[in-house]
Order: C-alpha cells, then sequence, then structure tokens
C-alpha cells in the first residue's frame, strides 16, 4: 500500500532521536531539522535536550556533574498532516545519519470523541511557550480534571503556530516551545478539553491511544497490548526526586534497561507536572533537592518491551505512572535495521 496515501487526511507525529554533537551539511542535524521544518510550513515542532539515556550504539549518556556527556541526547518532535509528514521522511532520513526515528498516528483533540467501549487510554501532547498562560495552566487544569498525570517539557528550539523560536542567553524565551504531555482516561480528557481551549488559543492539540499499565504502585493493565505492531514504547513518568537504593529512579531505570539490552532509552527532565493524586509540582526558591517530573522512555519490540516492563514495575513498586503503547513505524538512519 502507498504510504503517502494510507495517512493522507490523518495527523501523525514523528520524533527525531540523536546525539546533540550531530552534524550534516556543515551544521548541527537539529538546526538542519528545524530550518527544513519551518521551509515546509510545519506548525508544530520542538527540540528537547535529554538529561540521559542511551542509544543503538550502547553509549551511556548523563548529566551528572561526574559523568557530564559531552554529547547528550536530542529529540526533535513535529506534529503534521500525513502527506507532509511522508514527504518529510524522504528528506529527513538523509539529513540524520544515526540514531533513530519513530512515526506515530494521532488526532486533533477538537475532533476527538470519546469510546465507552475502548478501554485505552488517551496521550495528550500540547505544543505552547513558556510565557502566561502556559504549562503550569494547563497542568492545573489537567490535574482538577483528575486527569492520571501530565509533564511540560522544556524546549529549547522549535515552531509553534508555524513560527520560530530559538532559546537565548540573554533572552527571557518567554516564547520557546514547551510540551506538555499528559495521560488519562477519554471521558476525562473530553471534559478538560473546553477549559485548555480557552488556556492556549491558536495552538493544536492531539490525542493519541495509550495504555496506562502502573499507577504509585498499583498494576491496573498487562504491557501485552493487542495490535499487529512491530515496536512499541514503553514510558516511565517519576520524579528528580524519587529514589531506589539511593539512586534516583529515572537513572535505574536507564541502567537496568542498558544492561537487558534494550535497543536504547531517553530521559527528559521536566518543569512541572504531576501524576496520580499528587499536587502539580517542579523547582522552587529555597527547597532541598529537585523535585521536577521526569519522563524515561524506550521503544523496542514487542518481546523487549515485556522484558524491560518488569524491571520498571519493580523500580516504580510504590511510585510512578507507567504507559504502553504502540508504534507503527521505526526507523535507524544509517543502520540496516529499520
Amino acid at each position: 500500500m502507498n504510504r503517502q496515501t494510507s495517512r493522507a487526511g490523518e495527523m501523525w507525529k514523528v520524533s527525531h532521536w540523536f546525539g546533540e554533537r550531530d552534524r550534516v551539511n556543515g551544521g548541527f542535524v537539529s538546526d538542519v531539522l528545524l530550518d527544513r521544518m519551518v521551509a515546509r510550513g510545519m506548525s508544530s515542532a520542538i527540540v528537547m535536550r535529554a538529561a540521559g539515556g542511551f542509544g543503538p550504539a550502547r553509549v551511556l549518556r548523563s548529566d551528572d556533574l561526574l559523568t557530564l556527556s559531552e554529547d547528550p541526547s536530542v529529540v526533535v518532535t513535529a506534529i503534521d498532516d500525513g502527506s507532509r509528514i511522508d514527504d518529510w521522511l524522504i528528506e529527513a532520513r538523509t539529513l540524520q545519519g544515526r540514531g533513530m526515528i519513530t512515526v506515530e498516528r494521532c488526532r486533533p483533540m477538537s475532533a476527538a470523541i470519546a469510546d465507552p467501549a475502548d478501554d485505552w487510554e488517551w496521550k495528550l501532547s500540547v505544543f505552547l511557550g513558556r510565557g502566561p498562560a502556559g504549562y503550569v495552566d494547563v497542568v492545573r487544569t489537567l490535574h482538577e480534571h483528575g486527569i492520571a498525570g501530565a509533564s511540560a517539557l522544556l524546549g529549547v528550539d522549535g515552531v509553534v503556530a508555524g513560527t520560530r523560536h530559538r532559546a537565548g542567553m540573554l533572552s527571557r524565551n518567554r516564547q520557546v516551545p514547551s510540551l506538555v504531555l499528559a495521560v488519562g482516561d477519554q471521558q476525562r480528557m473530553v471534559a478538560a478539553r473546553e477549559d485548555l481551549s480557552r488556556i492556549v488559543r491558536g495552538v493544536e492539540l492531539t490525542v493519541e491511544r495509550v495504555r496506562v499499565c502502573r499507577r504509585d504502585g498499583v498494576e491496573l493493565s498487562e504491557p501485552d497490548q493487542p495490535g499487529d505492531t512491530r515496536w512499541r514504547r514503553l514510558t516511565t513518568y517519576t520524579s528528580e526526586a524519587q529514589l531506589h537504593a539511593g539512586v534516583p529512579v529515572h537513572r535505574a531505570i536507564v541502567q537496568g534497561l542498558r544492561a537487558a539490552g534494550l535497543t536504547g532509552a531517553t530521559v527528559l527532565r521536566g518543569l512541572w507536572g504531576f501524576h496520580g493524586d499528587h499536587e502539580p509540582h517542579g523547582d522552587r526558591l529555597w527547597q532541598l533537592g529537585r523535585r521536577v517530573p521526569v519522563v524515561t522512555t524506550t521503544v523496542d519490540t514487542p518481546d523487549r518491551i515485556d522484558r524491560a516492563y518488569e524491571l520498571v514495575a519493580e523500580l516504580t513498586s510504590d511510585r510512578g505512572l507507567v504507559t504502553v503503547e504502540n508504534v507503527p513505524e521505526v526507523f535507524f538512519p544509517g543502520a540496516d535495521a529499520g
């Protein structure tokens, strides 16, 4: 089947995972990707600098001061119409020489209808700036509506409503993109839609199907989900202050996944967020220790994700939100695997 025909008229999310120092055509890959996204008229995109993880090359990256990486991981995510994403992938795979590219289906939240017979939850993505009526208001609103969890992730570059904004050393960076990821019940998401639309105007909100497997130590669903797919994503939402044997949980997860032979993992540190019944939180003045949310993601084959889930379940025995979702397409630029 022609992929462009099959994706036309739908919304799709494409994410690029690679090293910050990767270069192409005389520039950094992240800069070149954003330049080309703007030229193609993509309306929503964000560049996020990871706090840790590893890729197919098995190199462990961390922002720990004792093992500071000179080449941290970067994630570039964009959402657009399927036909434009098809054209984009043809070019993008020539620009990114290593790492991973994932492609996932999503829907505009404005047109999404909750199905009482569908027991999958939704993952909401909101691209917006850091200024007033930004991520704090979005996260608060989601918490008030009883959503299972939400994390606001900081961008260093990106596109919001078709305009590019890049972070600068001497700027307040109020328009630089942030990305709010939220997971919750379909009916609760629909109930929050009107309030969210009043907070963020002119910004595309999209939803994807996801399964919540664990929430604060309670097993809610099996990770082995139906669906004819070669790839699955396992995501763990925790806090920077959450420890396991004296080590931050997200670092213990990355170390465990790497030892278990997973293809890769990426840690994104958030600005503000919550999961479960806990109040929204983030860094504040005069507090001891960091309490920012942390999102740890790994994409691999279903059997490997099942094994990874056993590790994650042990490390989040009392706190944390764990989800699994199908990923239709995964590419490894520069490698034979695809």
